[in-house]
């Protein structure tokens, strides 16, 4: 897994209540009301929220783009050398 060191929680009181709002929200069936240029990124490897999340949002934000990395997990923006680049691509093709 690319030598991925995972810190542990400083504050386990505030991890939990984190993770719980988060498995408690749902935003499916709500309106969307996102209408600015929307990047999604993942990992096909992410056993926190799957692909399929990311395919949810891409579904829902009209005009999102997705993109999926091989072979990477959660978090994406720490394992992909090239993470920031694309970021910074998508805003350069919003000017």
């Amino acid at each position: 897994m690319l030598g991925l060191v995972v810190p542990k929680p400083k504050d386990y009181g505030r991890f939990l209540a984190n993770a719980k709002a988060i498995l408690a929200f749902d935003a499916r069936g709500t309106d969307v009301n996102i209408k600015c240029p929307t990047l999604i990124i993942g990992g096909n490897e992410d056993r926190t929220v799957g692909t399929e999340a990311a395919g949810e949002l891409n579904t829902l934000i009209t005009g999102s783009e997705l993109y999926i990395y091989e072979g990477l997990s959660h978090a994406v923006y720490e394992e992909a050398p090239d993470f920031y680049t694309r970021v910074f691509e998508f805003f350069d093709r919003q000017r």
